[in-house]
């Protein structure tokens, strides 16, 4: 357990010097400085992050999109039974809503509209695009665009998983098949080709749709009772232990490209609607 502590702390650590050095060049962009709070907030360094929250609240407060004040607000009282202001900070951003006309969703609402299972995130992406720098993998003008691209798309509700494997097809790098092999020599994970395999329906079964669409793990054939994953990121071990949590089976997990990973999550997608169809 020490050890799997140490590893979720490398990365919140690896993934607060990237947005650093983002905000060192755009020092008021949005999307890094909400990425920046999350991330010292999971690595427990709350007066960090509440002095980003407060750079955020001063940015937003005389904005006219409600989905960000309240969700601010939100962020705000999570921190306020230690720091005070906070409180006063969330009621300003609660009424610039109201002014606007919005409801102020309550923490229920929130659970309910995405469960935490199934919440996106990227640390795990950035600490591997900072993996990718510090290996010479990638210039620093490609980790700064990377983790870039990783902070917007985290922003906006899109049906494929957020990961750095996206963001170099998406972005056509020289070398990306390069960066793919080390990926998985480095993730000891083998590359596969899903377009050799019969997607087996009771395998993706074994996890939520929504899990697979979100967090970039799909099963999609067994080894005896065992289960074969296709991932995209196979440094994130905490979501390897998460999709054997959920399916209460032992996993063997296997590297695949992006667009692959996208052509089989339609294709599931694709086999569950004409499922529901049938009579």
């Amino acid at each position: 357990m020490p050890a799997e502590n140490e590893t979720n702390g490398n990365e919140s650590r690896q993934a607060i010097t990237a947005f650093e050095q983002i905000l060192e060049v755009m020092p008021n962009d949005l999307f890094a400085l909400e990425a920046l709070h999350d991330a010292y907030l999971e690595n427990g360094e709350t007066e960090a992050a509440f002095k980003h929250l407060k750079h955020i609240a001063e940015l937003v407060k005389n904005e006219r999109d409600i989905e960000i004040l309240t969700r601010i607000s939100d962020k705000m009282l999570f921190l306020g039974s230690e720091f005070p202001a906070a409180n006063e900070l969330a009621s300003d951003l609660q009424n610039r809503a109201r002014e606007l006309g919005g409801q102020i969703e309550t923490e229920t609402d929130v659970a309910q509209a995405e469960p935490e299972e199934f919440a996106p995130g990227i640390n795990a992406e950035i600490a591997l695009a900072w993996k990718l720098f510090e290996s010479e993998q990638i210039s620093k003008e490609d980790y700064t665009n990377i983790t870039n691209d990783l902070t917007e798309m985290s922003s906006k509700d899109i049906d494929v998983p957020i990961s750095v494997i996206h963001v170099l097809y998406d972005r056509g790098l020289n070398n990306t098949e390069k960066i793919i092999s080390y990926i998985s020599q480095k993730g000891h994970a083998p590359m596969i080709s899903l377009n050799n395999f019969e997607i087996q329906m009771p395998a993706v079964q074994t996890l939520p749709l929504k899990f697979i669409t979100k967090l970039g793990a799909l099963p999609f054939d067994f080894i005896g009772d065992d289960l074969m994953v296709a991932v995209l990121n196979p440094f994130d071990k905490d979501l390897q232990k998460k999709v054997c949590e959920r399916s209460r089976r032992d996993c063997h997990f296997y590297l695949v490209s992006a667009p692959e990973y996208d052509n089989a999550l339609a294709a599931i997608r694709n086999a569950a609607k004409a499922e529901e169809s049938e009579p």
